[in-house]
């Protein structure tokens, strides 16, 4: 873009096909760093559950967030809910700085045209003349990117902000966080989880392919369990 309007990376077609794809693909749960290592005890007991898909119907599901809630309470977290309405730019931003234990993003993602980053969806609307003055560094800097979940959306002007690693690094605050991406792609490259360890998160887990939103959901149930007991990383993400 000039000064008005910076140039910005689209997500591919195919690969967001496959986050609201309802046919099982299968992936395996990886964990980037620290597999070997037990749950570290000096974790913030507080723990965040982004639900970024309840915002479309077709992937909204209490049935996990309650699950979920319920299996982290009883592990001593207080749990903060956040539903896909309140997932916005500025949203991420204060996440990535308060200071959480455990991050659980329930967020739709794709992999950023033909490279090796992955964009984070939030419920903010992208409109390519209206965007906010606000967001025109970050756009710049490619820490904000467009997102869609088809062509045919997009065109109808149904396009969304979503963070890419850059955001991640620019924002990103953390301590010894463990972080749960449930999307698509998350570790298909270590871009994400890099981003993610670099700014102070202990363990970054997520998929290395495309996933169906109910797979997704039950998986990440199953390891939240075995994770409340104790288990370490790399068996929790092996009983997946």
């Amino acid at each position: 873009m000039g000064s008005g309007r910076r140039k910005r990376k689209k997500t591919g077609k195919r690969l967001l096909y496959g986050i609201i794809a309802i046919t099982f693909v299968l992936a395996c749960i990886l964990s980037y760093f620290y597999l070997q290592q037990p749950q570290p005890k000096e974790w913030a007991h507080k723990a965040a559950i982004v639900d970024h898909l309840s915002f479309r119907n077709e992937t909204a599901n209490q049935t996990f967030v309650n699950a979920s809630g319920n299996v982290l309470e009883k592990a001593g977290f207080v749990v903060d809910y956040y539903g896909g309405e309140e997932v916005t730019v500025d949203f991420y931003k204060g996440l990535l700085t308060r200071g959480y234990g455990l991050i659980v993003l329930r967020v739709h993602s794709a992999l950023i045209g033909t490279t090796e980053s992955l964009g984070l969806f939030t419920s903010e609307h992208y409109y390519p003349d209206n965007i906010p003055p606000a967001y025109y560094e970050d756009a710049y800097h490619k820490r904000l990117v467009e997102a869609y979940f088809t062509e045919e959306e997009r065109e109808r002007g149904e396009s969304y902000f979503a963070i890419t690693p850059n955001f991640i690094e620019e924002y990103g605050n953390f301590r010894d966080t463990t972080v749960i991406i449930m999307g698509c792609d998350g570790l298909k490259y270590n871009r994400t989880a890099e981003a993610f360890i670099k700014e102070g998160a202990k363990v970054c887990i997520g998929w290395n392919g495309l996933v169906s939103t109910p797979h997704t959901d039950y998986a990440t149930t199953c390891l939240l369990q075995c994770l409340a007991r104790e288990n370490t990383v790399d068996k929790a993400v092996k009983i997946q």
